[in-house]
């Protein structure tokens, strides 16, 4: 069984390397790097989904809290730092619209990791009374 450190750190890993491939293809290709915050919002799900294995709907939530504070910190921050291609300029935030970005992407992160987990309970659910497998007792 995992931790949930090593969870949490799968999914913060799992959100820089995308931030940094993101960012660079989006300035070598020139495509507007906006276009890509879908991928983000499934890498939030699938981190929920690969938590609730581990550590049921709770942990997919959490997972998915991780993975977003690191995409509204370390994966922002990256991303500024490579400044990939965007159509319209960012103009400069102060510390009250970075903090507000921050609080809000990271509880978008919890809710996609939620249904992620969600998701992956239904799943496994279904598994469970496919035919052919035998029955667990309680």
């Amino acid at each position: 069984m995992k931790s949930k450190p090593q969870l949490f750190a799968i999914a913060a890993c799992m959100i820089v390397l995308f931030d940094l491939a993101a960012s660079f293809a989006s300035r070598l290709l020139q495509f507007d790097y906006g276009r890509l915050s879908w991928i983000t919002f499934c890498l939030y799900g699938f981190c929920g989904y690969l938590a609730f294995r581990y550590h049921g709907i709770l942990g997919g939530f959490q997972a998915g809290l991780m993975a977003g504070l690191t995409d509204s910190t370390v994966g922002w921050t990256l991303s500024t730092a490579i400044h990939p291609y965007l159509r319209y300029p960012i103009p400069r935030l102060g510390i009250v619209a970075v903090s507000v970005t921050v609080v809000f992407v990271t509880f978008a992160g919890g809710f996609f990791g939620f249904t992620g987990a969600v998701i992956a309970k239904g799943t496994s659910l279904m598994r469970e009374g496919e035919p052919g497998e035998s029955i667990r007792s309680s």
